[in-house]
């Protein structure tokens, strides 16, 4: 009983600890992910005020240097890319990318994204954005704001590793409380049952001495009967005074049993021969 308290303690704990830090991951990537569109948002507001001046999307000279501007106010971010409808480049916080066309994964996660933010996990590098509409609310492109997985995966293992020595210690201080709990109740329920093992023997032995090997009643007298009688009578009381729903449930099974049906019989046709069962 004892191994299966610790069992169930350890599996209940174990899969609390599991649920605690995918629900974690789960919530701190979508935080993630709102931050950068945060980040895109803003840029978005930069893009609508030059091109409010008359410039077009592709001619607004201070685009490079906002993008790198924006990519350097957050940590998590890695560089911001512009792309059009194609996903061919437009701008890049960084000259190296400004010639690389947008991954097929990018380009796919902003088809099934229609007007609404898109994300992509891919890699050490995952992206997330939004679709640009001009005035005439009709796409002219989209913008990529990476950001490092790595940092986001390393703050999800510190999580897990302090949720790990909360789920250990949770797990001792229950396996304690439980086993002392389960060990408690074994030996009250120890108690109980040599308590009525002791009145179910007294029972037998006065049945026995009231009963010979014929099964008739053994001689005596009043005198000895009487005895017998005093002996069955504490046996009856030793069986009642078995403590709790345990020892209530016995004495109603043992005044119901047939064995008793058949002694209270016998003294029946003790005290009064022409009495039948």
């Amino acid at each position: 009983m004892i191994a299966v308290a610790v069992l169930v303690c350890g599996f209940a704990i174990g899969m609390a600890g599991l649920l605690n830090y995918f629900k974690y991951r789960a919530t701190a990537n979508q935080v993630v992910v709102d931050r950068m569109i945060v980040t895109a948002k803003a840029v978005e507001g930069s893009i609508q005020a030059a091109m409010a001046l008359g410039m077009q999307f592709s001619e607004i000279g201070t685009m490079p240097g906002t993008l790198s501007r924006e990519s350097n106010a957050d940590v998590l971010i890695v560089g911001i890319d512009i792309f059009d409808t194609k996903g061919r480049p437009l701008y890049s916080s960084d000259s190296l990318r400004g010639r690389q066309s947008a991954p097929d994964s990018w380009t796919s996660a902003v088809k099934e994204a229609g007007r609404g933010k898109w994300a992509v996990n891919d890699g050490k590098e995952s992206a997330a954005g939004i679709v640009l509409r001009n005035n005439f609310d009709q796409p002219m492109g989209f913008m990529a704001v990476r950001f490092s997985s790595e940092l986001v995966n390393e703050a999800a293992r510190a999580v897990g590793r302090e949720l790990a020595v909360v789920s250990l210690i949770t797990f001792l201080v229950a396996a304690l409380v439980s086993s002392g709990a389960v060990a408690r109740v074994t030996r009250q329920l120890a108690r109980e049952m040599h308590a009525v093992e002791s009145a179910l023997q007294g029972s037998a032995n006065a049945s026995a001495a009231a009963l010979g090997a014929d099964g008739k009643p053994s001689g005596g007298g009043s005198a000895a009967l009487a005895q017998q009688l005093v002996a069955h009578k504490a046996s009856v009381n030793e069986a009642n005074a078995v403590p709790g729903d345990l020892g209530k449930a016995l004495r109603r099974f043992l005044r119901t049993t047939q064995a008793a049906e058949r002694r209270i019989a016998a003294v029946r046709t003790v005290i009064h021969p022409g009495t039948r069962r």
